[in-house]
């Protein structure tokens, strides 16, 4: 079970068609997780990625930064939320 303060809601109950406005609501949350558990990471930015051929999922692309050795390193990958509850992350 999905524990809010101590990460992520439980987004399964979440589906393409409840309204892009959730979906939006869903980013904010997820940089606010990434924020407060990993202070490491900067310029946090976090867009659902509209799946056409799979309404069943959630996918939302990560674009952030982290300092390795004193040096600036962009990251960018998709996490999806796989209609079993699983999820997956992928390198974008």
């Amino acid at each position: 079970m999905a524990m809010p303060d101590l990460g992520l809601p439980d987004f399964n109950s979440s589906r393409y068609g409840d309204g892009l406005e959730n979906y939006r609501g869903m980013e904010g949350v997820i940089e606010a997780c990434i924020r407060r558990y990993e202070p490491r990471c900067t310029n946090v930015r976090v867009t659902f990625e509209e799946q056409k051929d799979n309404t069943v999922s959630l996918s939302f692309k990560l674009n952030l930064s982290v300092v390795v050795d004193h040096k600036i390193v962009p990251l960018v990958f998709e996490t999806v939320l796989g209609m079993d509850g699983r999820i997956f992350v992928e390198h974008a």
